[in-house]
């Protein structure tokens, strides 16, 4: 009992300074928010022993086996579909279409593990890696929905959700 106990005070604390961490990130004003740390952040409100750095580095270690295949063209289009393919083609990462609202699927270490995410954490994970090669990427709240979008292509849509299929502004 009393070591439960003292695992439940540890626990409660990690996650007090978890969000003191957030709270400290998001209001920063700095224009760089690391979207993948703030979600981990999130993520230890469920996993507070979660080890933020070694999900960043997977994160990392994704950029580095993409970046070859990414920096090989240099316009904007390439770009998206070498990362759409590496990640969705290659390493299997999808929507979660039959298990949408398993809490799992808003977790990013759970979507880093198991490969199932839903839109916006789809999107996050795209995101964090295409702004490790350079990228410029934007999020996009849809009706329902949450996409990317390429900052030096306006017109330039990508749905993780689905895959990372490129959508035109008629399709969003």
């Amino acid at each position: 009992p009393r070591r439960q106990t003292v695992r439940r005070r540890e626990a409660a604390l990690a996650k007090d300074s978890h969000r003191e961490e957030f709270a400290s990130l998001v209001t920063s004003g700095s224009a760089g928010l690391d979207l993948a740390k703030a979600a981990l952040l999130i993520a230890t409100l469920e996993y507070p022993n979660l080890n933020i750095q070694r999900e960043l580095k997977t994160l990392d270690d994704l950029a580095a086996a993409a970046s070859p295949r990414v920096n090989e063209g240099e316009d904007a289009l390439y770009r998206v579909n070498a990362l759409s393919e590496y990640l969705f083609d290659e390493l299997g990462f999808r929507g979660n279409r039959e298990e949408y609202a398993d809490p799992r699927n808003s977790y990013l270490n759970d979507v880093l593990e198991q490969r199932l995410g839903i839109p916006i954490t789809l999107t996050v994970l795209y995101m964090d890696v295409g702004r490790r090669l350079g990228m410029p990427l934007a999020g996009v709240g849809m009706p329902g929905h949450f996409l990317a979008r390429h900052r030096d292509e306006p017109d330039l849509f990508i749905d993780p959700f689905n895959g990372g299929v490129l959508l035109s502004v008629d399709e969003c």
